[in-house]
């Protein structure tokens, strides 16, 4: 009889225990969290800018790419396996000269932060690629129309 009681104390002792909790959420890289802050601050006429220039083709060396700018990103996200881009935001800002920078913050598939930059001249109706390194690789020309961005205004 005493060894059922105190099987049943210590039953009854194992239950007050709290519940074991589940564990937190990662916490984000302040990096990744600081660039979706600024991300966050684009104002509609900033928003309209990219909007727009995801929906042109880029140029590179004259050359207009075969898809926009939007899909061929889209294309580096979704399509590439292993090797997919991780988009973090879009940032535009207007220059001083009137035309537009556009900047992609991505993670590429190393998952470093990575920058790539493109300039938007309003008055040719082109976006081309600002920083020679990154922004480049965002460009197909297979099936391309030397024309497109002057049918899109």
């Amino acid at each position: 009889m005493c060894f059922v009681a105190v099987l049943l104390a210590g039953f009854a002792a194992c239950n007050d225990k709290p519940a074991p909790t589940a564990p937190a959420a990662p916490k984000e890289d302040p990096k990744i969290a600081a660039i979706k802050a600024d991300v966050a601050k684009t104002t509609p006429q900033e928003k309209a800018t990219i909007d727009k220039c995801l929906a042109m083709k880029p140029e590179v060396n004259g050359l207009v790419a075969a898809k926009t700018l939007g899909d061929i990103v889209n294309d580096f996200a979704t399509t590439k396996g292993d090797y997919n881009i991780r988009v973090i935001g879009w940032e535009a800002h207007a220059k001083s000269n009137k035309r537009w920078k556009l900047i992609l913050h991505y993670q590429d598939y190393q998952k470093q932060l990575v920058v790539a930059e493109w300039e938007y001249n309003p008055e040719t109706n082109k976006v081309y690629p600002f920083d020679l390194k990154n922004a480049p690789i965002f460009y197909t020309s297979i099936g391309a129309d030397a024309n497109a961005n002057k049918k899109a205004k």
